[in-house]
């Protein structure tokens, strides 16, 4: 597989991405890859490019908080735009950015478009669970405003990628509630649930806020908005409480040596929470491999969403996608 990495995405680029680059290919020998930015930037750091990096220049640079449709208009040779046509001329199989989240479902929408049959395409995210393993959650940004039917989309998609990705034959599809009766919810949720109960998918039914780090759901559906606030309260959360303990431990010498006695587990619990375990958030339903990494993300985050679109790409999810869409789209005629 070849993989086109944005090279001016994290906030300290190019090093991550570059080192994340140069991690992957050391771990798997079928990789190739290109990173796109500055080429005189990247050519100097790297110094001498191993045989399976290229380097394409892209001139211009999407800013974090640069409005997306800015950035289309603005930024046409920008190393996301030019990242992304690449991957729409077929020039490698897969696209990595840790830049601006809007700008690359934007330029993503104009190189590659949906998948066909495909409404909208939707953000997952992983979420840690007690007892072990990610739940997938979708969608955790991309779209504010949903109908039934993109929610309907967004768990065939998500099953898919959580079956290629964790193994699980039937991964257990819930949808986000206030409440887990069948009669609760608004007209969103509700007939949603009507379309999943008939949809072949493993569907259980409705999952509350406290239940999202349980082992009750392998995917959640939710729309964007919700989503969006629940991944960044959750980022925010588990701050909070590494800083709350940190203030806790200051002048108390029992409690260090606790600390240095749990440290193992301390390490465990940084390990689960911590972002660049899994890599980035899949763009799902484009007609691309497309992974959308933190701005903080280092060269771990890089290297391991480099390998989960190896993996993504090895399993066709693409194909795979588009037949699911087709046969839940003819079922209903």
């Amino acid at each position: 597989m070849k993989v086109i990495v944005d090279a001016w995405g994290t906030d300290n680029a190019p090093e991550p991405e570059i080192r994340g680059v140069l991690a992957a290919l050391a771990k798997a020998e079928d990789l190739s890859a290109i990173l796109v930015g500055d080429a005189n930037a990247i050519i100097q750091a790297l110094r001498e490019p191993p045989a399976r990096l290229e380097v394409v220049d892209a001139p211009e640079k999407v800013e974090p908080h640069e409005k997306p449709t800015d950035a289309l208009r603005y930024k046409r040779e920008s190393s996301m735009a030019v990242g992304l046509r690449l991957l729409a001329e077929a020039r490698g199989d897969a696209f990595v950015s840790a830049g601006n989240t809007g700008a690359v479902m934007a330029f993503s929408l104009k190189e590659l478009g949906t998948l066909q049959g495909v409404k909208r395409p939707g953000i997952a995210a992983f979420f840690p669970r007690r007892g072990g393993g990610y739940s997938l959650v979708i969608d955790v940004g991309a779209n504010v405003d949903v109908k039934p039917q993109n929610l309907e989309q967004f768990a065939i998609m998500g099953s898919l990628a959580y079956k290629h990705l964790f193994g699980a034959e039937s991964p257990r599809v819930g949808i986000l509630n206030v409440g887990e009766e069948a009669v609760k919810g608004n007209a969103l949720v509700l007939k949603t649930q009507e379309l999943l109960r008939e949809s072949g998918l493993n569907f259980i039914g409705f999952v509350e806020g406290h239940e999202l780090f349980l082992q009750k759901a392998d995917v959640i559906v939710m729309d964007g908005f919700v989503g969006n606030v629940i991944l960044k309260f959750g980022e925010g959360m588990a701050s909070a409480v590494f800083g709350f303990l940190k203030d806790e431990m200051k002048g108390r010498p029992e409690t260090l040596l606790g600390a240095l006695m749990m440290r193992r587990a301390i390490k465990g619990l940084l390990r689960k929470v911590d972002f660049e375990e899994y890599g980035g958030a899949p763009l799902l339903g484009v007609n691309g491999l497309v992974m959308i990494c933190h701005g903080r993300s280092g060269p771990r985050a890089i290297k391991n969403a480099i390998l989960t679109l190896r993996k993504l790409h090895a399993e066709r999810l693409l194909e795979e996608i588009q037949r699911e869409i087709a046969a839940h789209s003819a079922s209903r005629k």
